[in-house]
C-alpha cells in the first residue's frame, strides 16, 4: 500500500482470441504485445482532482441507496433459528 516509485500491478486477460495487459499503473494497454493506447498515468491524479474539487465546493459525491437494503435488513428482518448444519 506504500509502495512509491513506477507502480508494478498488471491486468492480464487471457481469451481465446489472446492476450491482453493494462500495464504502468494503468497507463499502458497492449493487446498480443502490441501496445494500442500509451498515456499519463493519470489513476490517482485524477482522483485527487476530483477530491480536491469536490472539498472546495463543499460538495459531495456518495451513494447512499445502497444503505436502503441494509436498513431494511435491520428494520424488517426477523432471525429465524434453524437445524445445525455441517459442511
Amino acid at each position: 500500500w506504500r509502495q512509491e516509485g513506477p507502480q508494478t500491478w498488471q491486468v492480464r486477460v487471457e481469451t481465446s482470441n489472446g492476450t491482453l495487459v493494462l500495464d504502468d499503473g494503468g497507463r499502458t494497454l497492449r493487446i498480443e504485445s502490441e501496445t494500442i493506447e500509451a498515456g499519463p498515468n493519470r489513476e490517482y491524479p485524477s482522483l485527487y482532482e476530483r477530491m480536491a474539487g469536490l472539498v472546495r465546493r463543499a460538495e459531495s459525491d456518495v451513494d447512499l441507496s445502497p444503505m436502503i437494503h441494509v436498513s431494511d435488513a435491520l428494520t424488517l428482518g426477523r432471525r429465524m433459528i434453524s437445524d445445525a448444519f455441517h459442511f
